[in-house]
């Protein structure tokens, strides 16, 4: 799967504390590398990305390491990589009473 880097140009964390602790919870997994086929690289964060050469325009988290996370190329990932929204409405904030301010995802 392809998928590129997007700015969502903010600092805002969900009530997770980071981003790859939100996909590592919203996906029940845990990463231990960048999910970018050909790269060993272990100092991963959660970043967010878009699919390539798809309709779907949604903001997802996945696992890639420091260099990938700001490449401004498309990416080839593994195709079994848990793509988890961006969107906390539809992940860890789905069943919580917590109000979002304006401006949240």
């Amino acid at each position: 799967m392809k998928v590129k880097n997007c700015d969502i140009g903010t600092a805002k964390v969900c009530q997770c504390g980071n981003w790859l602790t939100h996909w590592e919870r919203s996906s029940q997994n845990k990463v231990r590398m960048c999910v970018v086929k050909d790269c060993s690289g272990f100092d991963v964060l959660g970043s967010h990305v878009i699919k390539e050469d798809s309709g779907d325009k949604e903001i997802y988290i996945i696992p890639l390491c420091k260099e990938h996370a700001v490449s401004t190329e498309e990416m080839d990932i593994f195709n079994d990589v848990p793509m988890v929204s961006a969107d906390v409405k539809k992940t860890c904030r789905a069943n919580s009473s917590v109000m979002l301010q304006d401006g949240e995802r």
